[in-house]
């Protein structure tokens, strides 16, 4: 074999180690967003809450990771979640299970607060 197909061999075996290194890397945390809205009696269609307390609980667990308080347009956001399964209490309740995946953004579905 010659001196440059030697080097081919040896700069494709690095190529292909840091391939493998970067896809071994732990998955990317999940920045959450979602809005808690709640029903009026009387109006068709439900309003957003502000100052609602959000916590976010990993599954089977009694102690929340992350909380926080909705904006006036019924909005929450959590940075730097890791992949996981959670449970979001609103406002003290519990109930409200969640998926986070590997992926930089995600947004929860809209929950109607009891």
């Amino acid at each position: 074999m010659n001196r440059a197909a030697s080097s081919r061999i040896f700069l494709a075996s690095i190529a292909l180690a840091v391939a493998m290194l970067l896809s071994a890397s732990p998955a990317a945390a999940a920045n959450l967003r979602g809005r808690v809205d709640y029903q009026m009696p009387g109006l068709a269609y439900p309003l957003p809450m502000a100052s609602a307390l959000v916590e976010l609980f990993p599954a089977g667990t009694s102690r929340p990771i992350a909380s926080t308080r909705t904006g006036a347009d019924g909005m929450y956001y959590f940075l730097n979640i890791p992949p996981g399964n959670y449970t979001l209490w609103i406002n003290q309740r519990a109930g409200y299970s969640v998926a986070v995946g590997p992926i930089l953004a995600q947004d929860i579905r809209p929950i109607l607060a009891r």
